[in-house]
């Protein structure tokens, strides 16, 4: 509900008064005087102002304190009706008169009582507009907080990129490193089967073979570890999405951020799946390579 705004004359005291009291006259709480309410018709002297949200208290006290202006207004036009009786009184009797005398002191208290409950309600939503500046701040520093948050949660989003793109990294030149591993093992192959080596030189390579082999099962140690370490930065992410879930209500576009880091996390998870098979690949095709050199230093044991 709007207020109307409007400074009293004698003290230049900023005066507020809800709008349903436009054209009333009012006692200035600051110097006492009686002071008459602009209508809203009235330019230069009202400036009406929407309230951004009004609690159900608040609206019950403005209307309270509508009704007790209605009651000030008709009392003090009572007073002028009694006014009037108490001439007529004066010219029939003082009996009338006395006892005019005494309605008039009923309402004149019943206007103070009215003009005290009236400045009580205007005390009670002084009260209230400050505690509502009070929230107000207190949602800008959470609106501030919020704001960090989204910052920090970028900072996370570009770690958690860059991590994957080194664990890409480093998959392949795993990859790599078992290919230039396999070829090595083709060239000894080829070279035990052009020179007919004896059987002490096929044991030597078969030995050398068991190294490589190790070296392979150092390598899976290390897939190991790279398996853990994304098991980690899963679980990171995992409370990274928990976090920017709680603040979804208030920016829906941290969301649509978080689904773009999930959606880009699962085709970094596929493509580390795919080298993790060609790996696997690789170690099948070493253990048949094995095979195929002991098979033959058996061979050659027997001829």
């Amino acid at each position: 509900m709007p207020d109307i705004l409007f400074n009293c004359r004698g003290c230049q005291q900023q005066l507020v008064v809800d709008v349903s009291g436009a054209g009333l006259t009012i006692s200035c709480p600051a110097c006492g005087q009686p002071v008459k309410v602009p209508a809203k018709g009235d330019t230069g002297l009202i400036r009406v102002r929407e309230s951004a949200t009004r609690k159900s208290r608040v609206d019950a006290l403005e209307e309270e304190l509508g009704r007790e202006r209605k009651r000030a207004g008709q009392a003090e036009a009572s007073l002028q009706t009694l006014g009037d009786r108490l001439e007529q009184a004066e010219k029939t009797g003082a009996h009338a008169k006395a006892e005019s005398q005494r309605h008039l002191r009923e309402w004149e208290n019943s206007v103070a009582t009215a003009r005290k409950e009236d400045e009580a309600a205007r005390k009670i939503i002084e009260q209230w507009r400050i505690e509502r500046g009070k929230c107000e701040a207190e949602a800008g520093k959470a609106t501030l907080a919020l704001e960090v948050f989204r910052e920090q949660s970028k900072k996370k989003e570009a770690a958690l990129e860059r991590e994957l793109a080194a664990r890409q990294s480093e998959t392949k030149a795993l990859a790599e490193k078992l290919t230039a591993f396999e070829n090595k093992l083709e060239d000894e192959r080829a070279k035990a089967a052009a020179r007919g080596k004896t059987v002490h030189e096929l044991q030597t390579r078969l030995d050398e073979a068991n190294v490589k082999l190790a070296e392979v099962a150092e390598l899976n140690a290390h897939r190991d570890r790279l398996d853990v370490e994304l098991a980690e930065a899963r679980a990171a992410l995992l409370r990274t999405e928990t976090q920017l879930y709680h603040a979804i209500s208030a920016r829906e576009g941290l969301t649509a951020m978080v689904g773009n880091l999930r959606a880009n996390l699962e085709g970094t998870t596929e493509l580390y799946q795919t080298m993790l098979g060609t790996v696997d690949a690789l170690e099948n095709q070493v253990q048949r390579l094995e095979s195929k050199l002991k098979g033959r230093g058996r061979e050659a044991l027997a001829s």
